[in-house]
């Protein structure tokens, strides 16, 4: 029976060198994400935190950055590093050591000034270390920074 139906099958499961190419294939991607996991997070005890944009839109047709890798590095990393997931809300708003909304600098895109304390940060450094520090008061059984919480009405 599998000599009659040979052809079928090989047309279903794909040619010998067909084959080959797609193991070559996830073999590279698993080694490259090992690669970016060990990178980011040497230590199998590594905490790492993302940000999850709850309210955030997904990526379109003509989006100049095209879609990122977040997902599938964050399984990479989920399956031997501890990952939690942080909401991104006024991260990068909030000013990380007083919790200040920051005004965007005129000079620099990137950058945002303090009116407080009149430090200049970079917005992504201050969201990754707002991220930080929510991450860090879940894991410690704390509660979200007050600057950065959501209003009552909006949850």
């Amino acid at each position: 029976v599998w000599l009659n139906l040979c052809g079928a099958l090989r047309e279903f499961y794909g040619t010998r060198s067909h084959r080959g190419v797609r193991l070559k294939r996830a073999s590279k991607k698993r080694k490259t994400m090992a690669k970016v996991v060990n990178k980011v997070a040497p230590d199998r005890t590594t905490l790492v935190a993302f940000g999850a944009n709850f309210a955030g839109r997904a990526c379109q047709k003509g989006d100049g950055a095209g879609p990122v890798v977040g997902k599938g590095s964050r399984r990479a990393l989920a399956a031997s590093r501890i990952v939690v997931m942080t909401d991104e809300y006024t991260t990068s708003k909030c000013h990380h050591q007083c919790g200040t909304i920051m005004v965007a600098d005129p000079a620099d895109p990137r950058e945002k000034v303090c009116p407080s304390c009149g430090k200049a940060v970079d917005r992504d450094m201050n969201a990754a270390l707002n991220i930080r520090s929510v991450a860090v008061q879940f894991m410690t059984g704390g509660t979200r920074p007050e600057h950065l919480r959501r209003p009552a009405s909006s949850v």
